[in-house]
């Protein structure tokens, strides 16, 4: 049998809806409620054309939207890539070269960064922005509001075939040159 971390979410949140999934500072979801918002942000990024095997990455500190962002990577069958907040200019276009990212969700105070490489990024067409609170502006990137965007969409899951080969691509870097991913 195979297993998806898609599915087998969506069978606890089928089962314990009510129960607390996720606690992040002040933040409590239940998993039904964090099942609703990953189907949220998945449906949104399918409408953007972003598919199985497609790589998202995800630009945020610990926080409920990187998770959400993750699950619903899954639920598309697309493929989360972390991405280092303290990356510099070159590692992080280096990384989202590298990693084939089409989409990035990322905290807004990271928009100026992301503006300064957009241009030698020719695989990146999606920016979403996750509010942060600090009022950065998003330049001339395109990129859309995290919650607005999501709140517009279906809480229902896609409908996708999945299987049970799901993968996460994790760069790791260090002393020896750019990141790496594994």
């Amino acid at each position: 049998m195979d297993f998806n971390v898609a599915s087998l979410f969506e069978r606890v949140a089928k089962n314990i809806p009510d129960h607390k999934a996720i606690v992040c500072g002040s933040q409590r979801l239940t998993y039904g409620e964090f099942d609703k918002r990953a189907n949220r942000l998945a449906h949104y990024l399918a409408s953007q054309g972003i598919s199985k095997g497609d790589h998202v990455g995800i630009y945020a500190f610990n926080r409920l939207e990187w998770v959400e962002a993750m699950l619903a990577c899954y639920k598309l069958c697309a493929v989360p890539v972390n991405i280092n907040y303290r990356y510099v200019e070159e590692e992080l276009r280096y990384l989202l070269n590298d990693a084939d990212v089409k989409a990035i969700v990322f905290e807004r105070q990271f928009a100026p960064l992301l503006q300064t490489i957009a241009t030698q990024l020719p695989l990146l067409k999606h920016y979403v922005a996750i509010e942060d609170g600090s009022n950065t502006s998003l330049g001339e990137l395109s990129a859309v509001d995290y919650a607005t965007v999501t709140a517009q969409q279906p809480e229902t899951p896609l409908t996708v075939e999945r299987s049970g080969d799901d993968h996460y691509v994790l760069y790791t870097g260090g002393t020896t040159g750019m990141p790496k991913g594994v």
